[in-house]
């Protein structure tokens, strides 16, 4: 049963507007989408789409994907670093090989590890749209897509802004935007974000982990004249920091367990992640008659990625590892739109060659550790019928899995192996080469082209119908996809006056066949149905919006992460189905106070494997990062010219893999969020923004690569911090 607070939040959202008066600075009456791959207002469109302004961004000081988790009902980004985001929407994420959510910039596609988490700044809106979508974004959006719209180019006036930051953790920040329109048809825009800040984890023996350093650099020339609109984006960013701050829940000199908030001990590890990324975007569209508009984008991206990390995180050095990634999507799209009174049609293609490589990827260890830890499970794990104590595993509910997690890590740490036992020959204390896969790990090539078509048509001035299907041709690392059928999207939306429309979503998803070869060849691809029914209600006093969802999932992949490799092992579970309801929405209580908020529940219970002999069953088991529910509530205040909002945002229980095992389970916690903003002058904007102000401990992951070998490691949320900014406009 749903507790307290969860049906006061959904209440409030529901009840909040028979209490509002008039005006509203963060939802307009028209909120324009792009969910369709055309611009028009939320009321029109059949899929569940939520939409964060760019007012709402900047009050909330938002940078990361991760802070937009916080406002989209169930969505939940793990952002343990800049490279390779793991995200979920409605219970379903990419955290098992398979790529299920679509990441994209402006439209075009950014679905990489090395892509698809960039800063958010110039931002115009953030859309996450629910439930798969074909029509739009092709096999790359299965069971949903989040689509960043940056600002481009204006020609009604030159902007200029600069800013900078000072906060917690050393943190400083600078920022700036310029916007010169030169002629009544050319424009251009630059925008700039960089930041320093030092590791919120601290480590007692080296440098702190967990931290933001990167700048991020964009650039955008813009063309328009009576029926042409051309947008070249180049955009490039470069992080260069410290790395993820695994930590190590039983290693501990101490004999103690860690938590949320215990310290680091990397020894002699010193972390690092280096990215470097650039996005190369030329968006066009002319206007043939009024009725005919022809649309054609390119787009090339290019990314490198260096990471070295340790994984046991711990003094230990029993597994540290090293790789560089590198990647490249070149893409192209045609769209041809043509709209009459009674129907809107659109048909389009799309190619799309993505390239991904592994140039390198090189396990360590110290051989004294890794020998004691191998006499450990054999002494200790072995006799109760286990190899390890892997995170993976399913155990009897009397299984005493913890204290002997204790017991194994408590002898490696005290027994070295200073002789092998095997040979009788002495073991060197040292960091060394365990596994070099450099040059064992395969390029990845994938090829996907697309053909699709949609329509809305308009059987009366209230009903409208939305037909789509699209038809791809993939070939992935030169094996042609001979098994795809096209995929259909069909829907409903029924206008009951100008501010209220409902709607009825069917759509179709299915995995591309690269990530089945990639993780293993003998799993079937996965596809889903989903069902969405839902409503939108916006005006110029309030925006709230609502659905009910169904999916019903056949071959779901579930993995298992090789210890030694950290490669996986998979199989497809059988029909798996998962249902929810959300709400959304923003109020305004007069010119002085409003609020906001956002309520997501999610059933998702994994099915029983068809594989009988993969190593676990984790039929009956809550999805990997799959809270029951989740929801923020926010009020805002506007007095003269100081704006504060306090936020309030909670996460049920949740299981950071699909075992759930208990080392990787994160109670519900709740964070509290306050900005304060001054307008000094028209020109100078002063703010203070906290995060999780009360400073609570709690954990954004659990399990990880050390856990598959029997030894969890924990990695710590965001503790307590404040930044200080100033704004200057002219």
């Amino acid at each position: 049963m749903f507790k307290v607070p969860v049906i006061a939040a959904a209440v409030s959202l529901v009840l909040a507007p028979a209490a509002l008066a008039q005006s509203n600075t963060d939802y307009i009456e028209e909120v324009i989408v792009t969910a369709e791959r055309v611009e028009k207002s939320i009321l029109d469109v059949t899929t569940t789409t939520n939409v964060l302004s760019e007012a709402f961004l900047e009050r909330e000081n938002i940078r990361e994907l991760n802070q937009v988790a916080n406002f989209i009902p169930n969505m939940l980004v793990q952002e343990q670093a800049v490279g390779g985001q793991s995200f979920t929407i409605r219970g379903i994420g990419n955290e098992d090989g398979e790529q299920k959510l679509g990441s994209f910039f402006n439209g075009m596609n950014v679905t990489d590890r090395n892509f698809s988490g960039q800063f958010l700044h110039d931002i115009e809106r953030v859309e996450v749209l629910k439930g798969p979508q074909p029509t739009a974004f092709g096999s790359f959006a299965v069971n949903g897509a989040v689509n960043i719209v940056s600002n481009t180019a204006r020609f009604d006036e030159q902007e200029f802004e600069i800013g900078a930051g000072l906060g917690s953790f050393n943190e400083y920040r600078i920022n700036g935007v310029a916007n010169l329109p030169l002629t009544d048809w050319l424009a251009f825009r630059l925008a700039a974000f960089s930041v320093d800040k030092d590791g919120y984890s601290e480590n007692v023996s080296g440098e702190d982990q967990n931290a933001r350093v990167g700048s991020n650099l964009r650039f955008t020339t813009s063309v328009q004249t009576d029926r042409f609109r051309a947008d070249l984006i180049i955009a490039h960013e470069d992080n260069d920091g410290p790395g993820i701050g695994f930590n190590s829940k039983y290693y501990r000199t101490d004999g103690d367990i860690a938590d949320a908030g215990s310290d680091l001990d990397f020894g002699p590890t010193e972390t690092v992640i280096n990215r470097e990324i650039t996005l190369y975007q030329l968006k066009t569209q002319f206007d043939v008659t009024a009725n005919l508009s022809l649309a054609y984008n390119a787009y090339y991206n290019e990314g490198d990625l260096y990471e070295y990390f340790d994984v046991d995180g711990a003094a230990i050095q029993l597994d540290e590892r090293d790789y560089n990634y590198e990647s490249s999507q070149t893409g192209q799209e045609l769209f041809i739109n043509w709209n009459s009174d009674r129907v809107d049609a659109r048909i389009g293609y799309n190619f799309f060659d993505y390239d991904s490589h592994y140039t390198s990827y090189t396990l360590y260890t110290n051989f004294q550790t890794y020998i004691a830890r191998e006499i450990a499970n054999a002494v200790i794990v072995q006799p109760t019928g286990y190899t390890n104590l892997s995170d993976d595993n399913i155990y009897p509910a009397d299984y005493p899995l913890q204290v002997l997690r204790q017991q194994t890590a408590q002898y490696v740490l005290n027994n070295p192996a200073t002789v092998n036992p095997a040979s009788g020959q002495p073991v060197a204390n040292a960091l060394t080469t365990l596994v070099d896969f450099t040059g064992g790990i395969p390029q990845n090539k994938n090829e996907t082209r697309g053909l699709f078509a949609s329509a809305d048509v308009r059987v009366t001035d209230e009903l409208t119908f939305n037909v789509g299907v699209r038809d791809e041709e993939t070939e992935a690392n030169g094996n042609p996809d001979d098994t795809s059928d096209p995929l259909w999207k069909l829907g409903a939306n029924y206008s009951i006056n100008d501010e209220l429309s409902v709607y009825y979503t069917f759509a179709q998803g299915r995995t591309p066949p690269l990530n089945a070869i990639i993780v293993n060849p003998d799993v079937e691809r996965e596809t889903v149905d989903s069902n969405d029914i839902g409503f939108y209600w916006v005006s110029s006093s309030f925006q709230l919006q609502g659905a009910y969802f169904t999916f019903d999932y056949e071959n779901l992949v579930v993995s298992v992460t090789d210890s030694q490799t950290g490669l996986t092992t998979t199989a497809n579970a059988e029909t798996t189905s998962v249902s929810g309801f959300e709400l959304h929405g923003g109020f305004t209580l007069n010119e002085m106070w409003g609020e906001y908020g956002r309520f997501g529940s999610n059933d998702a219970e994994y099915g029983a494997t068809t594989d009988g002999g993969f190593v676990a069953n984790y039929a009956g088991n809550q999805f990997r990062y799959s809270p029951e529910y989740t929801y923020t509530l926010g009020g805002r205040m506007q007095w003269n010219d100081l704006r504060a909002v306090l936020s309030w945002t909670y996460m049920d229980d949740v299981y950071f893999e699909p075992s759930n095992d208990p080392d990787t389970l994160q109670e519900g916690f709740g964070l509290l969020n306050l900005s304060l903003e001054y307008q000094f002058n028209e020109a100078i904007q002063l703010g203070i923004y906290g995060k999780n102000i009360l400073d609570e401990d709690y954990l954004i992951d659990s399990g990880n690569f050390g856990g598959s070998d029997g030894q969890p490691t924990l990695i710590q949320g965001t503790p307590a911090n404040w930044l200080a900014t100033i704004q200057y406009r002219f």
